[in-house]
C-alpha cells in the first residue's frame, strides 16, 4: 500500500522528497523490494541503486517466491533465507561473465522441518551491470532440490550446482536453425511482362517492327527468371542458434549475434554477382556493424522474409547485456 501511494505522489509530483526515504526502506527489504525497483525505474530511474550489495535483497525475495511456487513446496514462505556466497561462469554461447548466487533457505512447516536449512541456486545475473530483481529469461538457472545443506561442503554444493548448468546448457541451441531462407523469383516480373506485351501488341498494326517489341517481355522474363534461380542457389541466409550466417555465391561467412552493435536499413548498390544484366541496380539493404562501427554483411531485403526474420533476430538477442539497436526503428 505503501509503494502505491508512493507512485501515486510521484505522479502528481506531490511530496516527492518526503517518501524517498520510504521506498529505499522498501528496496532493502525482504517484501516489495522487487515492487519498489519497478516503480523506481518507471518514475524515478535516477534513484536506481547502483551499489552491486542491493542485490542480496533481491536475491533473496526471488528465493522466497522460487519456494513458494515450487511444483514440490507447500505454497508457503520459507521462514529464513540466507545468501552463503556466489561464484562466476561464463555464458557457454557469448562468453559474457554471469555470477550465480548460492543459497540456502528453511522452512518450520512438517514437510520440510526435518531437513532444517536446503539449498538453493539463483542466477544469472550480470556482474557488470546495475543490481536488478529481473534476470534474462534465457539466463534463468533458479534451481533447488531441497538437499539439506548440512549434507555437503559449500563447495561441494557449488560442483553440484556447475554440474546442474553444465548439464543444463550442455543440450543449448548453439546449432538449432530458427530462421532460414533463400531468395525466390519475384512473381511480380509476370505481371510487368505480361502488361508490356498488351501495350506493344496493339502497336504491330502501326508498324511491322513493333513485333520486336513483343519478344522483350518474354526474354526480359526469361533471363529474370534465370538469375533468380542462379541467386536462389548461391544466397542463404539463416539464424543458427546465436549466430547469424550468411552464403554468398563463394563467401560463406558467420558471425555471434553478440558482435553485431546496430543494424542500418540503407540503399545501396547490389554486389557484381547479384547484379541483374550486371546493371548498377540499387537495392534496400540491411547493414550489420560490429562494436567497432565496421559492416559485417550488407544483405537485400529481399534476401529475408522480413516479418519472420527480424522478430527472430530480436529474440535471440533479447537478453544481450548489449542487444543489437534497430536503427530504422529509432528514426
Amino acid at each position: 500500500m505503501k509503494l502505491y501511494y508512493i507512485e501515486i505522489l510521484w505522479k502528481r509530483n506531490l511530496d516527492a522528497d518526503s517518501v524517498t526515504p520510504t521506498i529505499k526502506e522498501i528496496l532493502v527489504g525482504n517484501d516489495g523490494s522487487q515492487e519498489a525497483f519497478g516503480i523506481i525505474q518507471k518514475n524515478k530511474p535516477e534513484l536506481l541503486p547502483t551499489d552491486p550489495s542491493y542485490q542480496k535483497y533481491f536475491v533473496k525475495e526471488s528465493a522466497e517466491f522460487i519456494f513458494y511456487n515450487s511444483p514440490n513446496g507447500v505454497e508457503r514462505f520459507p521462514d529464513e533465507v540466507e545468501i552463503m556466497g556466489t561464484f562466476d561462469e561464463k555464458d557457454v554461447l557469448y562468453g559474457d561473465n554471469l555470477t550465480y548466487y548460492v543459497v540456502r533457505f528453511k522452512s518450520t512447516d512438517p514437510t520440510f522441518a526435518h531437513k532444517d536449512w536446503m539449498r538453493m541456486l539463483l542466477g544469472a545475473y550480470y556482474p557488470d551491470k546495475i543490481p536488478t530483481p529481473w534476470q534474462p529469461t534465457s539466463l534463468d538457472d533458479e534451481y533447488t532440490d531441497f538437499m539439506p545443506w548440512r549434507e555437503k561442503s559449500f563447495k561441494e554444493h557449488v560442483e553440484d550446482f556447475r554440474s546442474h548448468l553444465a548439464e543444463k546448457h550442455g543440450t543449448n541451441e548453439k546449432d538449432e536453425v530458427f530462421y532460414q531462407s533463400t531468395p525466390k523469383f519475384n512473381r511480380r516480373n509476370n505481371t510487368i511482362a505480361i502488361l508490356f506485351f498488351v501495350l506493344f501488341l496493339p502497336l504491330i498494326w502501326v508498324k511491322d517492327w513493333f513485333t520486336f517489341g513483343l519478344l522483350l517481355p518474354p526474354v526480359s522474363l526469361l533471363l529474370n527468371y534465370l538469375h533468380a534461380k542462379k541467386i536462389e542457389k548461391n544466397i542463404m541466409v539463416q539464424i543458427r542458434g546465436y549466430y547469424l550466417d550468411y552464403y554468398c555465391f563463394d563467401d560463406g561467412t558467420y558471425v555471434n549475434l553478440n558482435d553485431i552493435a546496430n543494424v542500418k536499413l540503407e540503399k545501396n548498390t547490389l554486389s557484381k554477382p547479384e547484379r541483374f544484366l550486371k546493371l548498377p541496380l540499387k537495392k534496400w539493404q540491411y547493414i550489420f556493424y560490429d562494436h567497432g562501427g565496421n559492416a559485417i554483411y550488407s544483405i537485400p531485403s529481399h534476401y529475408l522474409i522480413e516479418e519472420y526474420f527480424i522478430p527472430i533476430f530480436k529474440k535471440q538477442t533479447a537478453h544481450l547485456s548489449q542487444p543489437p539497436v534497430l536503427e530504422w526503428e529509432n528514426e
